[in-house]
């Protein structure tokens, strides 16, 4: 009986060698456009939970009318929210749309050097999410960009970022290590408030000035330097670090 039980796995065993790698990838499971233009933009959701995001130009949604509110815009994907487990932005895809990804268990994202504009709120409670690194080609961040994404450890600011918007780091408990590039000049209100885990920040030369609450209530932070071009710094910036 047993030389029957192992005979027959190595004979499964075999079979599967010689199955083409194809049988094992991923299938596509939905799919769509998100463009700007339509299809300028198109999206895919494979079985393996990365959605891609492949195309030329901006995506819908990367601006809204003033009697739209950004949380209210709906991405084209969100009926699959929670079987998004990856992003991936392909090269020639320019700006991510407003909240495209908030409230998806994400893990990580890779985001071309094309893209010039993360929307507000683009990955807002992101809950899952570890680390994300900004392209150079993104000169700023708008505001809740990354708000409340709370497994979030590491950033990486490109050089080319010049502004980091209100609220678009706010509320990461579990960030230790922030990277800015060499251009930031301004670092808008509560910014990196609530970051508890947050000890020490390094500010580039380039900085100007402080908004309000920007580091309130990062209860860790012991540690800061303040570059000598800085002019403002506004109220409460350091309110709750103990």
């Amino acid at each position: 009986m047993k030389k029957h039980i192992i005979s027959l796995v190595l004979i499964l065993v075999m079979l599967c060698t010689l199955l083409p790698a194809s049988a094992f990838a991923a299938s596509i499971i939905a799919a769509g456009n998100c463009g700007d233009k339509g299809d300028n933009v198109k999206w895919s959701l494979d079985s393996k939970g990365l959605l891609t995001i492949r195309g030329t130009g901006a995506m819908a949604g990367e601006t809204l009318s003033y009697d739209v509110a950004p949380w209210d815009y709906v991405s084209p994907w969100t009926g699959y929210g929670s079987d998004v487990k990856k992003v991936s932005i392909g090269y020639g895809v320019t700006s991510i749309s407003i909240c495209a990804f908030r409230e998806c268990p994400i893990t990580s994202v890779e985001i071309s050097d094309s893209v010039k504009i993360i929307g507000e709120g683009a990955f807002a409670c992101c809950e899952e999410l570890e680390s994300v690194v900004i392209p150079d080609s993104v000169p700023e961040i708008c505001p809740y960009a990354f708000n409340q994404c709370e497994s979030l450890t590491s950033v990486i600011i490109g050089e080319n970022v010049t502004s980091i918007g209100a609220c678009a780091f706010c509320s990461c408990g579990k960030l230790t290590s922030v990277t800015i590039g060499n251009k930031v000049a301004y670092i808008d209100d509560d910014a990196f408030c609530q970051c508890s885990s947050l000890e020490s920040i390094a500010l580039p030369d380039s900085v100007t000035g402080l908004g309000e609450g920007v580091f309130a209530n990062c209860t860790r932070l012991k540690s800061i330097d303040i570059p000598d071009k800085v002019t403002e710094i506004r109220e409460y910036a350091f309110s709750g670090c103990d």
